[in-house]
């Protein structure tokens, strides 16, 4: 439920044109644009923004937990959404994963994710990454470059490495990362495979 609404709106021609500063679950929230009436759902012409929203509040609907800055276009019928934006996460969580720097570019609709453009920072090194993630069970297949990363955080993923290394990956799953299918490019320097020590290490 909406809190502590601040704003105006305008009437007009059946339409809504609103400027407001509230709060949802107790998280800042700025909304302006324009609202069309008429029979069924409204017509949505709106920007979304907030400076710190803790994305917690979302539960298990948004993979992703921290708090948040964002701007999002939000258009289309009020039942089908259709959001377009950048959200920032300064730091943050997903699974069992510590992000700093995030940064992505979105598009959501329906249940769909699209990550149209991602870096931060993760497992000792930079990530980026573009794909989708399925929100309505967690699945996800996704585009991956890694440059110095902590192969041995991947867990299962990657089993039995460890050093840091380059990643070129192709990663589908659903659930945890850990349990993901990989294919691609790996360049490691200095580490171990299964225990045997290696200067360098290429596979693919």
């Amino acid at each position: 439920s909406l809190t502590g609404v601040e704003g105006r709106a305008t009437f007009a021609n059946q339409k809504v044109y609103l400027l407001a500063n509230g709060n949802w679950k107790e998280q800042p929230l700025r909304a302006s644009g324009t609202l069309t009436l008429g029979q069924g759902s409204p017509v949505l012409a709106l920007q979304l923004e907030s400076k710190a929203f803790d994305t917690r509040v979302l539960g298990e609907q948004l993979p992703v937990q921290g708090l948040a800055a964002f701007a999002l276009a939000i258009s289309g019928r009020g039942d089908q959404p259709v959001l377009d934006g950048w959200i920032k996460l300064p730091e943050g969580h997903f699974q069992q994963y510590t992000l700093t720097n995030g940064e992505a570019k979105i598009h959501m609709e329906g249940q769909q994710l699209e990550l149209r453009q991602l870096s931060l920072e993760a497992l000792g090194g930079q990530l980026s990454a573009k794909g989708t993630i399925f929100l309505n069970d967690q699945s996800y297949a996704l585009q991956i470059l890694g440059k110095h990363v902590d192969l041995q955080g991947l867990g299962d993923a990657i089993p039995q490495v460890k050093g840091y290394g380059d990643i070129t990956a192709s990663v589908r799953g659903k659930g945890s990362l850990a349990d993901a299918n990989f294919s691609g490019n790996i360049a490691v320097g200095p580490g171990q495979v299964a225990g045997v020590v290696f200067d360098s290490l290429q596979a693919g």
